[in-house]
């Protein structure tokens, strides 16, 4: 869990400097984070993929839905690129802020159900001590 804040801050942190960044420079990062995400999501597959049958079957829906959103939003970002209509642009901009916003509270609730499932595993393996005695 403190690996969860810890990243959590640095990515908070990473953000409002983007806000300063030029175009050309926010482009990079935005490029950086995308790649750090794929990486993540990679990762989080190779997981679930050598937990096999352990795996809970909720743990998998959530990485299809999210794999899901993920892609559609790489896709609906790289469809607009080279949008050029103003009043368009910020109707993606809009569009872009919501994802963002949902994606914050999709985290949020993760956040939720790591802390359950850690409290559960300690419950589970106490339970387990106890009856192994």
């Amino acid at each position: 869990m403190s690996e969860l804040a810890q990243r959590t801050a640095v990515a908070e942190q990473k953000a409002k400097a983007a806000e300063a960044e030029g175009r050309d420079k926010l482009t990079a990062t935005v490029a950086g984070a995308r790649q750090s995400a794929d990486d993540a999501a990679a990762n989080l597959q190779l997981a679930a993929d050598t937990t096999g049958e352990e795996m809970a079957s909720w743990w998998n829906d959530v990485q299809a839905t999210w794999s899901t959103r993920a892609q559609k939003l790489r896709d609906d970002v790289q469809a607009k690129k080279d949008e050029k209509d103003a009043h368009r642009a910020a109707r993606r901009a809009d569009r872009a802020e919501s994802d963002a916003i949902n994606a914050v509270a999709f985290a949020l609730a993760a956040i939720d159900e790591a802390y359950y499932a850690v409290l559960d595993a300690d419950l589970a393996r106490l339970e387990a001590d106890a009856l192994a005695q």
